[in-house]
């Protein structure tokens, strides 16, 4: 028996080279996840000593602003006053950058007291500079000492800020050393571990390519020594080994079955054969003749009797019109006995039956069709569906209280052409139906019965088909109607 593996057709070059490249692949990506860790914490060093340098550079142009600003109240030169606007602008830009603003709480309220208390100072400046223009002295002298005392408190704060940031930046710094022993530990974790499973993958790569070898090499000794009773070696794969194996099993397969040929050529000869065939031929052919010579006088005798009242009971005519149905009905018995026929005559003989039993039981039977005309030219073994509807009649419907019903239906399902029989009669049981098809158990024919029942239908079918499964019986219990389905295969 052949066995598919996941990789079929995967050449054992190509294992080799895919077990190398996965396991860099996982040595690959650990690498990667480690540096990925170690820039993502250098990157958040770098942002906090970055946020250090911003301080220090706005701390150094809050401190020239207030350099300048004393240069120009006591020279109220042109040039001083120019470098004072540049240092002012400088100040704005650094608080209107967003990366003058952290993340952290506890830094953030820092940042706000100190971009309040710098916007404050930078009017205290500007209006200092207005009351030098305006040469009020007394004035502007005020403002620059208070523009200088405000200037101490926010380099108090960026002095706090800076230490924090710089806690910050040391704490960052351990946390990156400790990251960096704990990926130390993982990476060589992982490659132990990848050590480990690339071995192992090795092995059971290894171990897949020399057992079918190890097979093969004891396979072929046993057949050296002509033990043809080997088994079929299992095809795992269709590597170089799986297809030398599959050769060499299609060899020893043809091997088998050259000596059984030659064994069977001395052993049978051909007209022996010829004779055997012929006899089954002509064995088939009298078991058909037998099975469809089976015809019950009663029913005849009943039916005739059956004329002869309704003659004595009504017009001619329809004493003529039953006759003639009868004669119809007897007469393709005896044409068909030895034959095959097809649908369409099958379906007028029913009507011909159905018509006389309505006359012997009042018309209590009511029928339905339902038929594909595409198949009524289809050939059947003659004689199979009167018994059908000679079996509802008698097992089904006739002691049933109400009107019994029978409906035909002919169609194609698939390659076969189906032929159903159903009733509303009694029912059977499924230990009864499982009987009747195993022809355990034949159903009781009547009195009055043309004398083949359901086991001979079952029968001729078989012989005439080849086939055992074409009768299906349904029945969902007592009282639930029988339906019988005949499934006639279309090409033969």
């Amino acid at each position: 028996m052949r066995y598919k593996s996941l990789t079929p057709q995967i050449s054992i070059r190509f294992k080799f080279v895919l077990v190398v490249f996965l396991t860099s692949c996982i040595m690959i990506a650990m690498n990667a996840v480690l540096f990925y860790n170690i820039n993502k914490s250098v990157k958040k060093v770098d942002e906090v000593y970055q946020s250090n340098v911003r301080l220090n550079m706005f701390e150094t142009a809050l401190n020239n602003v207030q350099t300048v600003l004393l240069e120009y109240l006591e020279t109220k030169s042109s040039e001083s006053i120019d470098y004072y606007y540049r240092n002012v602008q400088k100040v704005e830009r650094y608080l209107r950058d967003p990366q003058w603003y952290s993340a952290d709480s506890d830094s953030i309220m820092f940042e706000k007291d100190i971009s309040n208390l710098t916007r404050h100072y930078i009017n205290l400046t500007a209006q200092a500079v207005q009351s030098k223009r305006g040469r009020n002295i007394e004035k502007y002298r005020k403002q620059y000492d208070q523009a200088k005392q405000e200037l101490h408190h926010i380099n108090t704060f960026i002095y706090t800020l800076n230490t924090e940031r710089f806690q910050a930046n040391s704490n960052s710094y351990n946390s990156l050393i400790r990251m960096l022993h704990y990926l130390e530990v993982v990476c060589m974790i992982t490659l132990v571990c990848v050590t480990i499973a690339d071995l192992l993958l090795i092995y059971l790569l290894t171990k897949r390519i020399t057992t079918p070898l190890i097979q093969l090499a004891a396979t072929a000794n046993e057949i050296g020594h002509e033990n043809l009773e080997v088994p079929i070696l299992p095809v795992k794969s269709m590597d170089e080994v799986g297809v030398v194996t599959n050769a060499f099993n299609q060899m020893t397969k043809r091997l088998r079955q050259y000596i059984k040929q030659m064994k069977e050529a001395a052993e049978k000869e051909s007209e022996h054969k010829q004779k055997e065939l012929l006899m089954k031929n002509h064995l088939k052919d009298v078991q058909l003749k037998y099975l469809q010579a089976q015809i019950n006088p009663h029913f005849l005798f009943n039916t005739l009797n059956a004329g002869v009242q309704l003659s004595m009971m009504e017009d001619a005519e329809q004493t003529g019109t039953f006759l003639e149905h009868m004669a119809d009905f007897f007469r393709y018995n005896l044409k068909t006995i030895n034959t095959d026929t097809t649908i369409e005559e099958e379906v007028k003989q029913i009507n011909h039956y159905l018509y006389i039993l309505n006359v012997r039981f009042s018309g209590d039977i009511h029928y339905e069709s339902e038929i594909d005309e595409t198949y009524l030219s289809f050939r059947v073994p003659s004689m199979i569906l009167q018994p059908i509807i000679e079996n509802a009649v008698n097992h089904g419907i006739r002691n049933m209280e109400g009107n019994g019903k029978i409906v035909l239906r002919i169609y194609r399902q698939e390659m076969f052409v189906c032929i159903s029989v159903k009733d509303n009669g009694c029912g059977m049981q499924q230990e009864q139906i499982k009987r009747v098809l195993c022809m355990e158990e034949p159903l009781k024919e009547s009195s009055d019965s043309n004398g083949i029942g359901m086991n001979n239908v079952l029968k001729r079918l078989q012989i005439y088909y080849q086939n055992q499964n074409m009768v299906e019986i349904k029945s969902d219990g007592h009282n639930m109607g029988t339906e019988i389905l005949l499934s006639l295969p279309i090409v033969q």
